[in-house]
């Protein structure tokens, strides 16, 4: 590598290198790392942006659905290209490292070229990294119902989570934090038309939901206006702008002591 960085750079978001490559600290038994810094921040000079962010990784044998397809904010199991095979890598959120670009050049460190992601894979990490900070707050008196359609989702959806890409849901009003009820409630299903009977499984999940908002206390809370399981290719752009991304792991708008 040259002694100076530059738009020449050969690091992008998503490349990887071997942990022993580099010596930082890293929790855990990682093996790898792969760089999260944005493809447009990276090629920025040192005196700009001094440092990758990166986030350590190891492959697993046994991937856990539930972490699939970025559904939980803290930790994704993440396919990964090493050649022509795929390999499926555990991040966790909470484990970050902060490399210097100048180190990266003293070292002589350049990404593996056997790892690669998928542009998929890439827009799967994105969406990972940002939902991190633009999980929606729920109003308490309705975050208390929709913690009974999150166990629901957790119980019956464990089964389906390999075809299952996420939950979608729009509630009225927005503005009112003290709003007394009930809120009209819009959800979606969105499944993987690619994966076998996703679309079953997205319905049986329909009619989890159904039956949870056919309770009597959630009724008094929650008018389901709309449910329905959408496959990903045709999930309208415009409706994911203006609905939120229901992770079973999220925070209401209560502050906790």
């Amino acid at each position: 590598m040259e002694d100076s960085w530059g738009r020449d750079t050969p690091w992008y978001q998503g490349a990887m290198i071997k942990r022993e490559l580099i010596s930082c600290e890293v929790e855990g038994n990682a093996t790898h790392l792969l760089a999260i810094s944005h493809s447009c921040d990276i090629p920025h000079a040192e005196n700009n942006e001094p440092n990758i962010l990166f986030i350590p990784c190891s492959s697993v044998s046994n991937p856990d659905p539930s972490l699939s397809h970025g559904k939980n904010p803290r930790k994704i199991h993440l396919d990964v290209l090493d050649g022509e095979s795929s390999v499926v890598f555990a991040l966790n959120h909470a484990e970050l490292v902060l490399i210097s670009k100048r180190t990266l050049l003293d070292l002589g460190v350049e990404p593996d070229p056997s790892f690669s992601l998928s542009p998929n894979a890439l827009f799967i990490l994105q969406d990972w990294l940002a939902c991190r900070y633009r999980r929606q707050a729920f109003p308490d008196n309705l975050d208390i119902r929709l913690r009974k359609i999150k166990a629901a989702l957790i119980k019956t959806g464990k089964r389906h989570s390999n075809s299952i890409v996420g939950y979608w849901l729009d509630y009225d009003p927005r503005d009112q934090a003290d709003h007394p009820g009930p809120y009209e409630l819009r959800f979606y299903v969105v499944y993987d038309a690619n994966t076998a009977d996703a679309e079953g499984n997205a319905i049986e999940l329909i009619e989890v939901i159904e039956g949870v908002c056919s309770e009597g206390e959630i009724t008094q809370m929650i008018t389901l206006v709309e449910c329905v399981a959408v496959a990903s290719a045709d999930f309208p752009y415009e409706v994911a702008m203006n609905t939120m991304s229901f992770r079973l792991d999220y925070l209401s708008h209560r502050v906790e002591s």
